[in-house]
């Protein structure tokens, strides 16, 4: 058997996520490494954000393999009871769960949550958690199917050795599969910048999710039980989508490991991902409509809508999609054409694209974000995108003292202060700011 350079071999042949991209996953699940204060207040902040939702919300925190299947973790290794997703659940919005026993359940029961090859769980136990926590959103009709939900809709990660074929292999699940719901946009981007409008004739209501590419197993299910279908990746809710899509209610999921990493909520990100994604994607995928059957004009007047993030040439809005947004949304249109500069730059744009989504804090992406305020891509000119995020202030904070604004600076760094505490950076420009007093 192959094994990816991200995987551990566990009893029975069972892969577990632990190596390359686990961020110390084990840690955290044996409760050796709490959560980071910083990680705290962007779930508080993302908590209020949650909060002020018109609509019935639902999160969902999908248990790592690691605890669904302890028995075939290696010798050595437990899960504590104690482990950080206990701690944090009181610091998130309401309507936040975990389904671990239910999994456990499914699985006792003769259900695979995980198969022991992806680091993903399995579309039918999606299903299963879906099914039993759909009542939370007030959806108590009976779920009738739109597809066939199957094991075999994975990629297994964990035994393919290389990168590029798990991205092909994702490609290939995300469009394989036979449907009864219709494709009506497809951003065609794996992860961030990764937006799906579906229309189902016989679904009822309108769902706005967000989620990983745990989502992807979970999206054919939301699809069999509405009439449209909205998802956008991402971690927490984007509030501006609410505004613009007015659905009937918001689902957000993400996987345990990533509560020690939660993305900023930022008004616009989806919209801002999408345009940079498709930008830095433009030779291997570009957006598109998928005329496969009819759709009321409702419906295909949001399709329309996101088609028209990539319709002009070099990857700039169309002009109908800039005048949709200003008539809804007149600061995040601002904040959108602030993009344009970017667009015409030969430069990859994943770092740009992080930050302005509000990705949690790391070093490499605070020193990749800083080398464009150096060079003067990211300057005063265009603060109004940076979010209120700890990458997002430190950044602000650089381009306030590039441009002599050191007294704003020194009122970016109290607030970085007061939300996410020291760090290297924050010291830095502390020292910086006092000498230049």
């Amino acid at each position: 058997m192959t094994i990816s350079e991200k995987a551990m071999m566990g009893r029975n042949g069972f892969l577990f996520l632990n190596g390359k991209d686990s961020n110390n996953l084990l840690g955290h699940l044996a409760g050796e490494v709490p959560l980071l204060s910083s990680a705290l207040s962007v779930h508080r902040h993302n908590r209020t954000v949650i909060e002020r939702l018109s609509v019935p919300f639902l999160g969902i925190i999908v248990p790592e393999a690691h605890c669904v299947y302890p028995e075939n973790l290696p010798d050595g290794i437990e899960i504590s009871a104690a482990r950080p997703v206990r701690e944090v659940l009181g610091q998130m919005a309401p309507g936040y769960h975990y389904p671990l026993e239910e999994l456990r359940d499914y699985k006792a029961q003769g259900g695979t949550v995980y198969t022991g090859r992806d680091s993903h769980w399995t579309q039918p136990a999606a299903l299963e958690c879906y099914k039993t926590l759909r009542g939370r959103i007030g959806r108590t009709r009976d779920l009738d199917l739109a597809y066939q939900p199957s094991l075999d809709s994975e990629t297994g990660d964990l035994s393919i050795g290389s990168y590029h074929d798990v991205v092909n292999a994702e490609r290939r699940r995300m469009f394989g599969q036979e449907t009864s719901y219709f494709n009506v946009f497809a951003s065609l981007i794996l992860n961030h910048g990764n937006v799906l409008v579906l229309y189902n004739p016989k679904g009822k209501g309108r769902c706005l999710a967000f989620g990983t590419s745990f989502s992807t197993r979970l999206v054919p299910a939301y699809a069999s039980d509405f009439e449209e279908v909205v998802f956008c990746y991402g971690t927490t809710v984007d509030p501006a989508m609410v505004r613009l899509v007015k659905p009937d209610c918001v689902i957000s999921e993400l996987p345990e490991r990533f509560l020690h990493f939660p993305s900023y909520s930022v008004e616009g990100s989806t919209l801002i991902s999408l345009i940079l994604g498709l930008h830095d994607h433009k030779d291997k995928s570009t957006a598109q409509i998928t005329a496969q059957t009819s759709v009321p004009n409702h419906v295909a007047e949001l399709g329309a809508f996101f088609a028209g993030v990539n319709a002009r040439a070099m990857g700039h809005p169309a002009l109908q999609f800039m005048r949709q947004l200003e008539q809804e949304m007149p600061d995040l249109a601002e904040r959108v054409a602030l993009l344009a500069p970017f667009l015409g730059e030969p430069m990859q744009k994943t770092a740009l694209r992080l930050l302005l989504s509000g990705q949690f804090y790391n070093r490499g992406l605070v020193a990749q974000v800083s080398k464009f305020v150096d060079d003067g891509l990211l300057d005063i000119g265009k603060l109004a995108l940076v979010p209120n995020s700890e990458a997002g202030l430190l950044t602000q904070i650089r381009i306030l003292i590039r441009a002599g604004l050191n007294i704003r600076a020194a009122e970016r760094l109290e607030h970085l202060f007061a939300q996410f505490g020291t760090g290297v950076e924050a010291d830095y420009y502390a020292t910086l700011l006092r000498r230049l007093a």
